[in-house]
């Protein structure tokens, strides 16, 4: 177990500060599409901003308004707060290469705490989760998908990265490894597994380098 620093202990608590202010603002976005809904009417993504909520207004009727505006105020109060404390992360923030996302990166940062910790893949994918299952009996063995054990905060992080280099770095080797799979969305396990071959401690600690990832 890892004691943490006073000052690593508290950009990991920003960190979940900005996950509830996200979760709220979700909620609130949920709950005003959970009542248009209700009265038959659907709509997507940030419908209290901007040019969304004045359309809205517009096809509404009277009476239905009033309770939306008590949803939008609520977003409106939760999403300056939100793109504050972001702003002061992408601040700090670097990313490896092109995919990655600078603040995802600086969210993995503050959330592993210091990847020097790790000597070895073994014990960052116990931390992640990222081992994979064994099923064995008598003298069959095999592995199955990811145990998922470990830190649920980090591993959801890694997805974003995953899936953004699949798409902006193709020669990326663990893309090209698991491309067949990719290319069917019917393989979820393969999916998953592809997702997870992202390895951002070996260039954390430099033990390797994007450029010979083949990364931009």
């Amino acid at each position: 177990m890892t004691v943490p620093p006073p000052e690593q202990e508290q950009a990991r608590t920003w960190t979940r500060h900005r996950e509830q202010l996200l979760k709220d603002r979700q909620t609130h976005e949920a709950r005003g599409r959970s009542f248009l809904l209700y009265y038959r009417r659907r709509v997507q993504g940030r419908w209290w901003a901007g040019g969304a909520w004045e359309a809205l207004q517009k096809i509404l009727p009277a009476r239905q308004v009033p309770l939306l505006e008590n949803l939008r105020a609520l977003s409106l109060l939760a999403d300056p707060q939100l793109q504050k404390v972001e702003a002061a992360m992408l601040a700090q923030a670097t990313s490896p290469a092109k995919g990655f996302g600078a603040l995802t990166c600086q969210l993995l940062q503050r959330g592993v705490l210091d990847w020097k910790r790790f000597q070895n893949r073994r014990q960052m994918a116990s931390l992640t989760g990222r081992c994979p299952s064994v099923h064995a009996s008598g003298g069959h063995c095999a592995q199955g998908a990811i145990s998922k054990h470990g830190n649920p905060r980090i591993r959801r992080l890694l997805v974003e990265p995953a899936w953004r280099v699949i798409r902006f770095q193709p020669r990326y080797p663990p893309v090209k490894k698991w491309q067949k799979a990719l290319d069917n969305k019917g393989a979820r396990g393969g999916r998953k597994k592809a997702a997870a071959a992202i390895d951002l401690w070996r260039m954390e600690t430099g033990r390797t380098t994007a450029a010979k990832h083949h990364l931009l």
